[in-house]
């Protein structure tokens, strides 16, 4: 069997010292362009895999983050480009992902965080845990100051989200500017379910309404629905009479859906009679045309996360700020001025 293939291995190959092979290999120092390529080439070409335990005990560092979830689905979903970008910025810099999902009273449990990390042979925490979150989680981080960042939660620090009402603002100036007066906004998350309690439900409405209110219109929302009602039963109300609206911004797919539906009933054209926006992770095609939508950047904010939990690991009492990843916008098929 071939024996392990060493720094000493490298730098005899390439005719430098180990300590420019190891700072070559980190990307780090003051080794030529040069230098690095003859380097990574030799350990290439020698099949060099470094040592992960002599690693973690030169640096402290186990070059591995762990993806904290909760037993609770719906609290801790995770789309999936944005664990994309999670694995491949972490694979850029050589590292990887573990996960660990939790029911809420392990989790709380002092100790058992910590332990985690331990068992992982973790740096950090990136926490998917979106709403109805434990306080005592908050207490088991800072009490044993562990570098964790938040994904999809909006916090004082140390946290990435969505600028949903921003996008919301936006989506709807654009209702705006095509001429469009009536427009109505819909959300019908049943009060106490899992969305409820996510800020994006506020802040969605939130900007549309400022929208509006800037243009001098009022604004016309539906924000909940009772149990046992439709989503098309609430909708209805919206579509009745010579003041119907024109154009309805969403805050969801379903929502739109439901909308498209109800306008088909009353022999509504999209986008001719109806215009449609919502929030989507892509432009989703619908009875004959794509739903225009203000598109979350899941993958840039999982990129985003990362980057944030590994300055954090570098530097564990400089707090990352809050920040917040805008949306893109694409107005699809299902816009156009009002008829």
């Amino acid at each position: 069997m071939r024996s392990t293939v060493t720094l000493a291995d490298i730098a005899a190959r390439t005719g430098v010292s180990p300590m420019t092979v190891s700072c070559a290999l980190r990307g780090v120092g003051r080794a030529s362009a040069q230098t690095r390529r003859n380097v990574l080439d030799a350990a290439r070409a020698l099949d060099y895999r470094p040592n992960g335990a002599a690693q973690a005990t030169a640096t402290g560092r186990f070059g591995c983050v762990t993806l904290l979830m909760s037993t609770e689905g719906p609290r801790s979903t995770l789309p999936a480009d944005m664990l994309h970008g999670i694995h491949d910025e972490l694979a850029r810099r050589d590292m990887h992902l573990a996960t660990a999902i939790l029911p809420d009273e392990q989790m709380v449990t002092d100790g058992a965080v910590p332990r985690i990390l331990r068992k992982w042979m973790s740096d950090g925490l990136l926490i998917n845990y979106t709403d109805h979150i434990p306080a005592e989680l908050n207490h088991v981080l800072e009490s044993h100051r562990i570098p964790a960042i938040w994904l999809n939660t909006r916090r004082q620090a140390n946290c990435i989200h969505f600028d949903d009402e921003t996008a919301a603002h936006d989506a709807t100036a654009h209702l705006l500017s095509l001429g469009h007066r009536r427009i109505g906004y819909v959300q019908t998350t049943v009060l106490g379910s899992v969305g409820s309690a996510h800020h994006s439900v506020r802040d969605r409405a939130a900007g549309y309404a400022r929208a509006m209110v800037d243009a001098g219109l009022r604004p016309r929302m539906v924000t909940r629905a009772s149990v046992g009602e439709s989503r098309t039963d609430i909708l209805e109300p919206l579509f009745d009479g010579p003041d119907r609206v024109t154009a309805l911004l969403t805050y969801g797919q379903m929502e739109a859906h439901a909308a498209a539906f109800v306008a088909l009933g009353r022999g509504l054209h999209v986008p001719r009679d109806l215009s449609l926006l919502t929030f989507d992770y892509r432009l989703t095609p619908y009875l004959g045309f794509h739903l225009g939508a203000a598109l979350l950047p899941e993958r840039e904010a999982g990129i985003e996360a990362t980057r944030m939990l590994l300055e954090l690991i570098q530097h564990p009492d400089r707090a990352q700020p809050a920040r917040a990843v805008r949306f893109s916008f694409d107005a699809g098929g299902s816009c156009a001025p009002p008829s």
